[in-house]
This record gives C-alpha cells, sequence and structure tokens, in this order.
C-alpha cells in the first residue's frame, strides 16, 4: 500500500506536469513564413564529390643569395601581398653600390672635362679654317686642328659612355638591394620554412611555402557516362563544403577534358570565394552535376530543412480543431541540390503541403504558429536552367 508521502509526491508531481502542459497550451503562436511543395519537372542531378585546391602554391625563392638576417614568420601565418618574409646580408652590396657611386661622380666630371676639351678644340678648328679661307695657314695646321677635334669628340663620347655604365650599375645594385627583403607575391599562409635566421642561402634557394587564401578551386570528379550532358553544355553546378555546411551560388565550371583510363572520370572545377576565411586545401567539397534526364520531382524551400539525429526533416503547418495551426514534423529523404530548392522524396508530405521556411528554429512538434505571409512562388536559378 503507497504511503501517504509517496501519494502526496505523485499528486505534486502530476500537478506540476498538468501546469506544464497548461502553459504550453496557453503560450502565443509563434510567427512563421512558409512555402508550398511543389512537384517540378526538373533536371535529374547526381551527388559528386571532390576536394578543394588552392589556386596558388609558391615555393618563394630568392634571387639574392647570402646569410638569411630576419625570418618574422612561422608556419600557419597569414600574409597579404607585399608582407616581408625574410631579409638577406645586404652590408656587401650597399658597399659595392657606395663605390659605384663615387665612380658614378667620376665619370660625371670626366664628362665635364670632355665637353670642355671639345669646346676648345671647335675654336682652334674654326680659327685655323678661318685663315686657311685666306690662305693665312697651311694644310697641315688645319688637318692637325681637325684630327684633334675628332679624338676629344671621341673621349667625350667615351666619357659618356662609361657613365651610362656607372648608372646602369648602380641601378642594377639597388635592384638586388631590394631583392634582399623577399615580399609575399600573394595573399596567402604560409606553410612550411626551409631555412632559418643565420643560415646562408644561394641564389634561387627556397625560403619557405605559400599557399594562396580568398579563393579556391573545387575539383570534383565527374563519371564518363555523364559527358555528353556536361562537356560542351552551359551547366550551373551547385558545391557546398561538407565540413563546414558551407553552401555557394550556383555557378558555371570549368570542364577539364581529360578522362582517367583507370577510374572512367573527368574533372570540373568551380571557382570558390571563401568571403570567412574558414576554407583550406584538401577539404573535401560536394557538388551536384547535371545528368540529362529529366523527371517529376517534389521540392521544397531550401530554408525549410532542419536536422536532428534520426536524419532529416520539415515543419508542416496543420490545421487542428479546437488548436488553430500547428506544426507536424515530417521526415524527408534529399535528391539531388538546385539552389534555393530541393529535390526531394518523402511519404509523409504531398503537394500544396505549407512548411515552415522561416522561424522553424523555435519550433517543436504540435507548437502553435501564425503565417505572416503567404507562400512565395519563387525558385532557384539552378532549377529555371535545368528545368524543361
Amino acid at each position: 500500500m503507497m504511503s501517504s508521502g509517496k501519494m502526496s509526491g505523485s499528486l505534486v508531481l502530476l500537478a506540476v506536469i498538468m501546469q506544464g502542459k497548461q502553459a504550453i497550451a496557453q503560450m502565443p503562436p509563434s510567427s512563421v513564413r512558409i512555402d508550398e511543395v511543389r512537384l517540378e519537372n526538373v533536371e535529374e542531378r547526381r551527388r559528386v564529390t571532390g576536394d578543394l585546391r588552392a589556386i596558388a602554391r609558391s615555393r618563394v625563392a630568392t634571387s639574392e643569395g647570402g646569410l638569411v638576417l630576419t625570418l618574422p614568420v612561422v608556419e600557419g601565418q597569414l600574409v597579404k601581398k607585399g608582407d616581408v618574409l625574410a631579409t638577406i646580408d645586404s652590408r656587401r652590396l650597399n658597399l659595392m653600390l657606395l663605390r659605384v657611386k663615387a665612380d658614378e661622380e667620376v665619370a660625371k666630371a670626366t664628362v665635364a672635362q670632355r665637353l670642355v676639351d671639345v669646346e676648345v678644340s671647335q675654336r682652334d678648328y674654326d680659327s685655323i679654317l678661318s685663315l686657311s679661307q685666306r690662305q693665312a695657314s697651311n694644310p697641315k695646321q688645319l688637318a692637325d686642328a681637325q684630327s684633334k677635334l675628332r679624338i676629344e669628340e671621341a673621349r667625350r663620347d667615351q666619357a659618356q659612355r662609361q657613365l651610362e655604365v656607372n648608372n646602369a650599375l648602380a641601378e642594377l645594385l639597388e635592384t638586388r638591394l631590394l631583392d634582399t627583403s623577399i615580399m609575399a607575391p600573394f595573399d596567402g599562409v604560409v606553410v612550411r620554412k626551409h631555412t632559418e635566421i643565420g643560415e646562408w642561402i644561394g641564389e634561387g634557394d627556397v625560403v619557405l611555402e605559400l599557399v594562396a587564401i580568398g579563393q579556391y578551386d573545387a575539383w570534383l570528379d565527374i563519371p564518363q557516362r555523364l559527358a555528353s550532358a556536361i562537356i560542351g553544355q552551359d551547366i550551373m553546378i551547385q558545391v557546398s563544403v561538407e565540413s563546414h555546411d558551407c553552401e555557394f551560388k550556383p555557378t558555371k565550371p570549368r570542364v577539364i577534358r581529360l578522362v582517367d583510363p583507370t577510374a572512367r572520370t573527368f574533372n570540373i572545377v568551380v571557382r570558390l570565394t571563401d568571403e570567412d576565411n574558414t576554407l583550406a586545401p584538401g577539404m573535401a567539397v560536394i557538388g551536384w552535376a547535371p545528368t540529362g534526364k529529366h523527371g517529376e520531382y517534389l521540392t521544397i524551400d531550401k530554408d525549410g530543412l532542419m536536422l536532428n539525429p534520426e536524419g532529416y526533416f520539415v515543419y508542416i503547418v496543420r490545421e487542428m480543431p479546437e488548436r488553430g495551426l500547428v506544426v507536424m514534423p515530417a521526415s524527408v529523404q534529399i535528391e539531388f541540390d538546385m539552389g534555393p530548392r530541393l529535390a526531394v522524396s518523402s511519404g509523409s508530405i504531398h503537394v500544396g503541403d505549407r512548411i515552415v521556411v522561416e522561424g522553424n528554429e523555435r519550433l517543436y512538434p504540435t507548437a502553435p504558429v501564425s503565417i505572416t505571409t503567404p507562400a512565395t512562388a519563387g525558385s532557384s536559378d539552378l532549377a529555371e536552367v535545368s528545368r524543361k
């Protein structure tokens, strides 16, 4: 026989449960937006897989050999284009540049002297030429003056060429000095270092490896039997990154017309922009490739899709006596992705059913709802491309 204490506790628990149910029943309905389940004739798509690849990967090398003075980056560090990755000892180059600069000043002075010598020889030649025209000098004097003028002009030209050589050497040394600072050729992340401070590296030696960030190429493996539906066709591919639940707008791919004779697959490449800077090369990607076949499928707005431990489901709005509009969960299976809409199969939903596409994250089975907007009739760009 149950004791009075246990009975009293059971009554209290029952009262609490009843109060909880009454509180739930009295909760105001949640405002939601809905979209109708549609039956559409669309091009079937097949799930394909692939991986992300960096659009650029560089083994950054030095064009100037020397002692490594600084290496201010570490593996995993993000760098911008133009950031200094390492510096090489430039003392010898600076001394060589000082010497060339001094030679340049000497060459300038020599040019100035040669110009004066040419001016003097020109005056002497003009004077003797004038005397010769009045028959006041002999032919030898005129010939000697002309030869001397030509010699001075040649020396002037030689001095000017020497000045140009010194200028070129100075520019070369200045360029080599700039090369002692090794800069990032693009925005990227340092993935490996090949040297350390204090080591001597030669011309052309690799300092570090840099992988580009910001944009990636998704390489997808396509079965050969889908070639006729893809090669030479104006198609759009929907791609997502599985591990990050990242989805991107449908994009026109680049088709690599080379079939692997072993796997009988070829590749298509889709350029993706990593706006959140969360992607990395090697990540698995999923795409939906057209098959060239058409069929009728139930389609739902992608925003209505939910996930629980049992799988994917949607909330359908039902009308119940005395309670009004409530939501009930219905499991669905994704057939293929069409961009903003999904082709699905399910025994629990039918054409015209109203599914919640906004506000569903706060719902639960039999939760009361109020519809804020009617079902919209929009469709995805991808579905428009693939629909007959």
